[in-house]
């Protein structure tokens, strides 16, 4: 496909207001052309109504869900209720040591964030707040169930525990928390829930905009690995002599409904106010919540600023990488292209499972191989420490296979951390709610540019989030993954 004769049709595009880019490519073999298109919807002259309807709807139903989960749960009896953490691939309840190691790493990154005063958005059972109310002064959660809510304050009163207070409401309507200061706010395994990019954005916004010094949000599905996620559950649950070609063809379901992120949207709404930490699960334990999640933390920064390594290197082994740390204890060092072993299998089936010549239990043991000489991130986190270093360990941008690590002293500021910063994505989140008003907006750019005197418009117009770089030139390749058919 080329540029050159889709650069009228992008100048007309970008004439219309709200739209914020437009780049055309051509189909030589074909002469079609398709319009890959960045708009603000806040400036599209466009009823969004139904938009805005659905994503009421879309939390409505969420706040059911949970209603009829947590009606069953009894809070007075336990804190440990994670009956309604199932997994994706076995449709079994997560293994209780799994999840309890997984709630501990939480605890223990929230505690390092030294919380005085804390908001919960979407508190549920109370899973972190019975471990950290008595780290804290204050300690105020929030959720849209009403069982939830009234149990918890029930168990609470039960305890006497009077620095929590709970409260019935959505993310989004939050006017009374406000009343007072919270220095840390948390959204853990919530996001996932929320309907839709402008949803978390208009959360996210109205927490930075409060001045709290840290707001940790964990459990965040990676869109990057989406459809790696989505093929490694339809491997599993397929008859393991059926043939692998055929399994991946109607994956797509796999919870579709739920909200994947990328790094980059989270790093825009950061800015230059507060410092991105992203952070892969330390658990040991395989599971998707250990390989297909990560941790974000907005630290209020000092200073503006990014993370500026002393030096940056490739990965070659574990002995080397240490003794660089050891040889170099007071610089930033970043690692590039690690092999991930909590994903080096999934990645390498996810490629080949559509032109496998064989059974999806042939394709998946040549797939664990491609295991050797990858490396735990855990491994990573524990190296850090070895050294007294601050560790962060977050996907690769360039390859779904790879992570990337950084050690730093532990003084001063977080600081956003880009280790690809010329490489981005085309969507911010794969947005549930809305992406249903998709083909409307495609619709208003088509009236809109048929009022103008251009020789032909687009066959198609994709629209995306930004346009996806590599290096800082527009990725070519990643647009034309994106063209329908293709």
């Amino acid at each position: 496909m080329t540029l050159a004769l889709g650069r009228t049709v992008s100048d007309a595009i970008k004439t219309i207001d709200g739209v914020e880019e437009a780049v055309t490519l051509m189909d030589e073999g074909t002469g079609r052309t398709y319009s890959f298109v960045v708009v603000d919807l806040g400036k599209l002259n466009l009823d969004r109504s139904a938009v805005i309807d659905r994503q009421k709807k879309t939390e409505k139903i969420w706040e059911l869900v949970w209603d009829k989960t947590y009606s069953k749960t009894d809070l007075e009896e336990s804190e440990d209720d994670f009956d309604s953490w199932v997994s994706a691939y076995d449709k079994k309840p997560i293994p209780l040591p799994a999840m309890i190691e997984c709630r501990g790493n939480t605890v223990d990154r929230i505690e390092n964030l030294k919380p005085r005063s804390l908001l919960e958005i979407g508190c549920g059972t109370g899973l972190l707040l019975w471990k950290l109310h008595d780290v804290v002064a204050i300690y105020l959660g929030v959720d849209p169930s009403e069982h939830a809510v009234e149990k918890l304050n029930r168990a609470l009163k039960a305890r006497d525990i009077k620095n929590v207070t709970v409260l019935r409401g959505a993310a989004t309507r939050l006017e009374e928390c406000w009343r007072q200061h919270f220095d840390t706010v948390i959204m853990n395994s919530v996001v996932q829930y929320f309907p839709g990019t402008d949803y978390l954005r208009s959360v996210i916004e109205s927490v930075l905009r409060r001045s709290c010094e840290s707001l940790f949000i964990g459990d965040v599905k990676s869109l990057r690995h989406r459809s790696v996620f989505q093929a490694s559950v339809a491997l599993y649950q397929a008859t393991g002599n059926s043939p692998a070609r055929s399994c991946l063809k109607e994956n797509g379901h796999v919870q579709a409904n739920e909200l994947s992120v990328s790094e980059e949207f989270l790093e825009v709404l950061a800015g230059d106010t507060y410092g991105l930490e992203l952070q892969l699960k330390r658990e040991g334990h395989f599971n998707e919540m250990s390989r297909y999640r990560y941790d974000a933390i907005f630290h209020r920064l000092t200073t503006p600023g990014f993370v500026e390594p002393d030096i940056s290197a490739g990965f070659t082994s574990m002995e080397e990488l240490e003794r660089l740390i050891g040889g170099n204890p007071s610089s930033i060092i970043e690692i590039l292209n690690i092999p991930n072993a909590r994903l080096a299998s999934d990645v390498w089936a996810f490629w080949h499972a559509s032109e496998f010549d064989g059974t999806v239990d042939e394709l998946l043991r040549i797939a664990e191989t491609q295991k050797v000489g990858s490396i735990d991130p855990g491994d990573l986190y524990r190296l850090g420490e070895k050294f007294s270093l601050r560790t962060r360990v977050s996907y690769s941008r360039r390859d779904l296979s790879c992570i990337n690590a950084l050690f730093e002293p532990t003084s001063g500021d977080i600081r956003t951390w880009r280790p690809e910063k010329g490489s981005t994505q085309a969507y911010y989140t794969n947005d549930p709610v809305g992406a249903a008003s998709r083909p409307r907006i495609s619709q208003f750019l088509r009236d809109q540019l048929a009022r103008m005197n251009i020789p032909r418009s687009p066959d198609e117009i994709v629209l995306i989030d930004q346009l996806p770089r590599r290096n800082g030139s527009l990725d070519i390749d990643q647009l034309i993954e994106l063209v329908p058919g293709e």
